[in-house]
């Protein structure tokens, strides 16, 4: 009775150890992936967070409000991560907004570093751009 006792604590344990933890936004992990788009007529940021465990987040600076989208797997989720490190996008230096303007950025616990483009007469990096579409395409 006593090694089925111990057989089920294991088991459990086991079985609460493969799951991720879950977050909110009011919760998040100081390790994100944000990007998104502002400006314009009404001058509304959306901010779109991604976890490595593929949650993902939305955020209007008009409305105030935050939702929790559909999950992203957490492998893809991870292949961003993965990415932006790889390319040491924290050197990568670039802020050229324009009216409506795109953003992507890292934070980890040290802090965050943003990219912006959207000036016409500055194209953001083309490696930059594709993780942006990589990323917007997730959200469809």
């Amino acid at each position: 009775m006593h090694k089925i006792k111990v057989s089920l604590v294991f088991l459990f344990c086991l079985a609460s150890g493969c799951k991720s933890q879950q977050y909110t936004y009011e919760t998040l992990p100081h390790d994100q992936i944000v990007f998104g788009q502002g400006g314009g007529m009404a001058g509304e940021i959306k901010t779109y967070t991604l976890l490595e465990n593929g949650q993902l987040f939305v955020h209007s600076s008009i409305t105030k409000q935050s939702e929790e989208l559909k999950p992203q797997e957490s492998e893809r989720a991870k292949e961003f991560f993965t990415k932006l490190d790889g390319m040491s996008f924290n050197n990568i230096l670039f802020k050229h907004p324009g009216n409506r303007y795109y953003f992507l950025g890292r934070k980890t616990e040290q802090g965050e570093h943003k990219i912006i483009w959207g000036s016409e007469d500055h194209n953001a990096p083309d490696p930059i751009k594709d993780i942006y579409k990589q990323l917007i395409a997730t959200l469809k």
